[in-house]
């Protein structure tokens, strides 16, 4: 996309130069099934296995603990529906007040959406551990599951799901962490009390679209989401996409480098900081949201005060500026943002909220030059529904 500056990575991120080079083998001459018995076959199951391990070390976890899915969505769905399947006789799932949808719809369907219950969260975006513990005392044995993101898609902030960890064990309740948007940007590790699994997606760390990985511990009870051939250790039918899997682990290993370096993620966050900064500075009435929690060192949810996101999305687009006012699996609701709601900000303020996501290959010049470029039509916006405004005054007072 020559020309186009790019601040929506929170949706999608381009395939990695090193990730593309993985998965041609596997799309060209290595096209053999990995449940076949032959030379073929056993390449493309050596290249499995491969990712399978570089998937585990970037969550911390054992290789036979990885299974291979088409994406979080089928991750968080086969997870959500396997727990609630084990533990009949508790009849609800807890989910915080700022999950996905993937999140939310999956667990309305497997137990009703009467025995959902919503987690609250505070201020600044973090769980209410206080709400957590008492939720969990009124409910003593009722949840079949827990439901808590490690970072949040539309304000990048870290919920807390650490804490939140301790507090589920101490109640017997186990843990799905949706860590689609934590992974290269916060050193994940799925060594925590209670969590059972997690899911991630391909296409948020720079892998193509169509890949997925669920973490099962060892040891937890799973009822496959799709039955077929065996595949997966039994635990996820159909064959294998090797290509895909291939650039998955490939994309695994540089997003576990990535993570691991504090100098790298310091790097990213200064940018965040300084394009936070600049935005600041060149428009009044400008908010961050969770500016004061922790957050993943891309992501940036401002609220331009009087300006309302749609029409700044367009300017944008026009400017050759890709962004977000949100989630994009949310892109073309006029429904505001449950995150924002859940975190006390007015439905007002909420359609005035903007999303930017940078990846580590955003430059500070092109930084400098999306805050321009906001600011430019945050103006415009601005000035053009003071002179609507203006014209609506006169009008009326000609007609009085």
């Amino acid at each position: 996309m020559s020309g186009v500056i790019y601040l929506d990575h929170n949706a999608t991120t381009p395939v990695d130069p090193a990730v593309l080079e993985s998965m041609l083998p596997f799309l060209r001459e290595q096209y053999g099934n990995p449940s076949s018995g032959h030379t073929a076959g056993k390449a493309a199951r050596e290249a499995i296995e491969q990712a399978r391990a570089e998937v585990a070390a970037l969550l911390g976890a054992a290789a036979d603990e990885v299974v291979f899915t088409s994406g979080a969505t089928e991750a968080l769905n086969a997870a959500i529906f396997s727990a609630v399947a084990a533990q009949p006789g508790r009849p609800m799932v807890l989910v915080s007040a700022v999950e996905h949808s993937a999140v939310v719809k999956a667990a309305e369907h497997a137990v009703g959406p009467g025995n959902v219950c919503r987690l609250r969260v505070t201020g600044d975006g973090r769980y209410d551990l206080g709400h957590l513990a008492e939720v969990l005392r009124e409910n003593e044995g009722g949840f079949a599951l827990a439901c808590l993101m490690w970072a949040n898609n539309e304000t990048g902030i870290i919920g807390g799901v650490r804490e939140a960890a301790y507090i589920l064990e101490r109640h017997g309740v186990p843990l799905l962490c949706d860590m689609v948007q934590a992974i290269g940007k916060d050193p994940v590790d799925v060594n925590l009390p209670a969590l059972r699994f997690a899911a991630l997606s391909g296409h948020k760390f720079h892998a193509p679209k169509g890949v997925g990985a669920l973490w099962i511990r060892s040891g937890t009870p799973f009822s496959p989401h799709l039955h077929g051939g065996g595949q997966e250790g039994g635990r996820r039918g159909g064959t294998e996409n090797t290509a895909y899997i291939a650039g998955l682990g490939m994309a695994a290993q540089l997003a576990r480098l990535r993570a691991a370096s504090p100098s790298e993620l310091g790097r990213w966050s200064g940018a965040r900081d300084r394009f936070e900064a600049r935005l600041t500075a060149l428009l009044p009435d400008v908010t961050i949201h969770g500016a004061a929690a922790p957050r993943v060192p891309n992501t940036t949810c401002v609220r331009l005060g009087g300006v309302p996101a749609e029409a700044m999305l367009v300017l944008l687009d026009e400017a050759g500026l890709c962004a977000s006012s949100g989630s994009a699996c949310r892109t073309g609701q006029a429904k505001p943002s449950p995150v924002l709601l859940a975190m006390g900000v007015g439905e007002a303020a909420g359609a005035e909220t903007l999303r930017f996501s940078s990846c580590p290959g955003t430059t500070p010049e092109e930084l400098d030059q999306a805050a321009a470029v906001i600011a430019a039509a945050g103006n415009r916006v601005r000035e053009r529904l003071g002179n609507a405004s203006r014209r609506g005054r006169v009008v009326r007072r000609s007609t009085a």
